[in-house]
């Protein structure tokens, strides 16, 4: 995999946010958890990127 140590540190933020809060919360609920544990980890992110699309 080429990035096989970044997909893995990413892996375990998010199975840590889904052990710790469960389903059933808002979407926002989730990123707000996800983004304290990539900044725990040092992985940066850019948070809801727009993208232009056509259809």
């Amino acid at each position: 995999m080429l990035y096989e140590e970044l997909s893995e540190k990413i892996l375990k933020a998010y199975f840590t946010v889904l052990r710790n809060l469960g389903t059933g919360l808002l979407e926002s609920v989730y990123e707000n958890a996800l983004c304290i544990e990539l900044d725990e980890l040092r992985i940066p992110y850019v948070r809801q990127k727009h993208l232009t699309v056509t259809y």
